[in-house]
C-alpha cells in the first residue's frame, strides 16, 4: 500500500502557504529601521565637546588678569 506523497486537500498539512498576519492593512513594524546606523567599524571614538586649553590661551589669560596663578 502507498501512501501519497502530496495531497493539495489535505488539510493537515500546509507547506505551500505561508503565514499572513491577521490584520495585513496594519503596518508591521521594521525590523532594520533605515535612520539607525550603528557605530562603523575601525573608526575612532566620538570628540570630547572640551578641549583642553592651549598654552597660549592660557598665557593669554594669565596677561589679562583673568586667570590667576594659585600656588
Amino acid at each position: 500500500m502507498t501512501e501519497p506523497t502530496s495531497n493539495p486537500n489535505d488539510s493537515r498539512i500546509n507547506l505551500d502557504k505561508t503565514e499572513q498576519p491577521s490584520h495585513p492593512s496594519e503596518p508591521q513594524p521594521d525590523p532594520h529601521p533605515q535612520s539607525y546606523q550603528g557605530p562603523a567599524v575601525g573608526q575612532p571614538p566620538a570628540p570630547v565637546p572640551y578641549a583642553a586649553p592651549t598654552r597660549a590661551s592660557i598665557l593669554t589669560l594669565l596677561s589679562t588678569g583673568r586667570l590667576t596663578p594659585t600656588l
